[in-house]
């Protein structure tokens, strides 16, 4: 697998450094080889410090797991996220000026590989990989924040879903975490029906 030597190419471009890095030996390329999910997280949280931005997002349209949003540190989502979901997927940043055309476009594919190679594992080698991968193949999820530290987890999921997600949720986290401090379901509101003066074309002046 080549998914340390990808994680290096993007480490050069997005410093403008051409340099080779050092090989560490056979345990760094095993770190390198079982990144995992972690890799997307990494590769946005390259870009934010690279480039200074405030944050990343990345917008990935998965064949299994539907659109789903990843955000730098694995953050819990903003309001400003979930506008995004509505979006055409890609790498979105901001500040958006700060990031060429190519770079959000390479973030992106890394991205969408990264979640791709966890949804096909048959176990993510890394446990919070493990966890946010069990909680996105739930129906309706799309965002997960995880915190290897502090034991909190905030799944987002879309409006309409499933009674018993919360409770699965819940299941899910305490299965895989020794420790669970909070655990939150964040439902997506639904967006209002504009009213009905608005569905209709104004009458023509006569």
């Amino acid at each position: 697998m080549e998914r340390g030597g990808l994680g290096r190419s993007l480490t050069s471009i997005l410093s403008g450094s051409y340099d080779t890095p050092a090989d560490n030996g056979p345990a760094a390329a095993a770190s390198n080889a079982d990144a995992g999910l972690s890799l997307a997280y990494e590769t946005l949280t390259l870009l934010v410090r690279s480039r200074q931005l405030r944050d990343a997002v990345a917008v990935v349209d998965d064949p299994t797991l539907g659109r789903q949003l990843l955000v730098a540190g694995r953050r819990p989502l903003t309001a400003e996220d979930e506008d995004r979901f509505d979006g055409p997927p890609g790498c979105h940043t901001d500040p958006s000026s700060s990031v060429s055309a190519l770079e959000r476009e390479l973030v992106h594919r890394i991205c969408a590989a990264a979640l791709r190679c966890a949804a096909l594992e048959p176990e993510p080698a890394a446990a919070i990989d493990q966890l946010e991968i069990a909680l996105r193949r739930l129906p309706g999820v799309f965002g997960v924040a995880l915190d290897e530290e502090d034991p909190i987890v905030e799944v987002h999921a879309s409006s309409g879903t499933e009674p018993d997600l919360a409770r699965r949720v819940g299941s899910l986290a305490r299965a895989h975490l020794e420790d669970v401090l909070t655990v939150d379901l964040v439902r997506r509101a639904r967006l209002p029906e504009p009213p009905a003066a608005m569905t209709e074309p104004p009458a023509a002046a006569e």
